[in-house]
Order: structure tokens, then C-alpha cells, then sequence
């Protein structure tokens, strides 16, 4: 394979992974925690963290940018074999967080998940086969069929959907977790004056997997090169 020089933009522990990977395959890797345009002098590719990104899209500054020094940047919010062992590092993330957090067993417990797209299908499964009752939803609907019966709520809609009205009729000792970016899909004023527990969950799977993510990554970048 040619050399070729990459730029690694961002300070997250996947992306010392990735950097890792790229170096393994004999990549010359330059890496910054933040972005500045004259770091593509010279480059083949660029990487960088999810905030290059809003709403899936390439920033405009990032863009104009790589058309400027006309460096070609890695779009993995648009690559459907990332994304889907993305969503299986962040499922298996998820059960760590729920684990970590939770009095009982996941055997037996009844847990409900909002959203149905790769994430939310991924984390039903691995419920599921942890001998979990798993109740999902793709959208919010106007009311839960039992919803006294969860133990615990995992959102994965990025969007603040869940409010009072939803959760009032849940158990006090209901447990949500939320893997949605800021702000986040429950109401945070709602849970508070109900004194629902909520864990946040960012950076998943940063945090629970960093070097699978990174190298996930790495290998996204090669097919990018080839």
C-alpha cells in the first residue's frame, strides 16, 4: 500500500486508537486535538470528531477547508458499514451503563427503548438474549401500554421528546438512561420534579470501547485511501 499522510483532528481516546491503527499500517499520522485549516498542508485525508458534524452534515468551515487544500474527508455519519458496527459498540456500551447502574439483574427485569433505528434495534437484541422483557418504540406513543411495569427507559431519539405527561404514570424507582446528544431526549425538569434517576451515557462507545471504535475508524479511513 502507498504512504499517505493523515490528519487526526480531536483529544477522544478512540482517536488515539484510530492513530494507533493508522500507524500500524504504515500511515504518517499528524494529530491535533483542535482543527486548523493550514493542518491539511500537505495531507491525503482527513478524520475528525463528531462535532465536525450538525445534524449529519459537514460543517461549513470543515468543508471549505478540505476545498481549499483539496483534502478529501472522512464522512463515517454517511458510511453504512460504520454505522452498523458503530450501533453494536454502542449497544454493548449501553448494557454496561445499565449494569453499573441498576439493583437488579438484567434476567427477569422488564426495560422499555425509544427509538428502533440501528442503536435502539441493537440494544433491544442484546436485552433480549440477556433474558431481558424488552418493550420498542420507533416514535413516542401517546401513552404506554403498562408502563408501571418498567424497571428501566433507554432512550436513543435525538430530540426531547419524553415529557411530563409520559412519565408521570412510571415507578419511582424506574431508572432512565439516555444515549440521545445534548439536550438530551427526557425532559430534565420533568424528571427532576418527579425525582426520576437519569444517567446521561455520552460518548458511547468512546468511553466503553475506545480501541474497537478507533480501529473500526482506521479501517473506514484505509477503504477511503485504497
Amino acid at each position: 500500500m502507498p504512504k499517505y499522510t493523515v490528519c487526526v483532528i480531536g483529544d477522544e481516546a478512540c482517536q488515539t486508537y484510530l492513530a494507533e491503527y493508522l500507524n500500524e499500517q504504515r500511515m504518517t499520522v499528524h494529530t491535533h486535538n483542535d482543527f486548523n485549516p493550514s493542518y491539511l498542508e500537505g495531507c491525503d485525508l482527513l478524520i475528525g470528531p463528531a462535532d465536525f458534524y450538525a445534524n449529519g452534515i459537514l460543517r461549513s468551515d470543515i468543508n471549505e477547508a478540505c476545498a481549499t487544500y483539496h483534502v478529501p474527508v472522512v464522512n463515517y455519519l454517511s458510511n453504512r458499514e460504520f454505522l452498523i458496527a458503530n450501533a453494536e459498540l454502542t449497544a454493548e456500551g449501553v448494557l454496561a451503563y445499565v449494569i453499573m447502574n441498576t439493583p437488579f439483574t438484567l434476567s427477569g427485569a422488564t426495560g422499555l427503548v425509544l427509538g428502533f433505528g440501528r442503536c435502539g434495534s441493537a440494544i433491544a437484541k442484546r436485552l433480549h438474549v440477556l433474558g431481558c422483557r424488552v418493550d420498542a418504540y420507533d416514535l413516542i406513543p401517546e401513552q404506554f401500554e403498562n408502563p408501571e411495569s418498567y424497571d428501566f427507559i433507554i432512550n436513543t431519539i435525538p430530540a426531547t421528546v419524553i415529557t411530563e405527561e409520559i412519565l408521570k404514570p412510571l415507578r419511582k424507582d424506574c431508572i432512565l438512561f439516555d444515549i440521545a446528544p445534548v439536550p438530551g431526549g427526557f425532559d430534565k425538569n420533568a424528571v427532576a420534579s418527579l425525582k426520576l434517576k437519569l444517567i446521561d451515557c455520552p460518548n458511547i462507545p468512546d468511553i466503553t470501547a475506545p480501541k474497537a471504535a478507533g480501529y473500526t475508524l482506521g479501517a473506514l479511513a484505509i477503504s477511503y485511501l485504497n
